[in-house]
């Protein structure tokens, strides 16, 4: 087989060579940046000064998120085919969450009564998929370098 065959070969293969590890664990650090701010912002009613730590914890997140996807940026190499899609529809996942959980325990001025166990949990599995698609970019890596 020819040197172009060998690489249209490659091309077609689900798992290309030269994918980074390190991408996909920037991507579960985004994934870790989400979540926990997620969990943070919907308690936030419960604590006395919970308006000025929500504020704080936006700014951080958004500083958070900016740093962690210069770093993602910086180790991207090349991906898995279908990690476009992935990554999209953990996005598409994540946004649905905080819609969600957003209404119930954001919105409303007066706080609810659901715990930081519940709404950890809630923050979680809104982010969850962010995490699989950088686990797969971790794993890939693994395989083929």
């Amino acid at each position: 087989m020819g040197r172009f065959s060998q690489a249209a070969d490659d091309a077609r293969s689900t798992t290309p060579r030269g994918v980074s590890r390190q991408e996909g664990w920037w991507i579960v650090t985004l994934a870790v940046v989400l979540g926990v701010s997620h969990a943070f912002l919907y308690q936030s009613h419960a604590f006395e000064w919970g308006g000025v730590l929500r504020a704080a914890v936006l700014f951080l997140t958004i500083f958070g998120v900016a740093w962690v996807s210069l770093q993602r940026r910086a180790a991207e190499r090349v991906h898995p085919a279908g990690h476009g899609r992935l990554l999209a529809a953990a996005l598409a996942w994540g946004v649905l969450v905080v819609l969600v959980a957003g209404w119930f325990w954001i919105v409303p001025a007066d706080g609810h009564p659901v715990g930081w166990g519940l709404t950890s949990l809630v923050a979680a599995i809104g982010v969850l998929p962010l995490v699989l698609v950088g686990l797969r970019l971790v794993r890939a890596g693994d395989r083929r370098v």
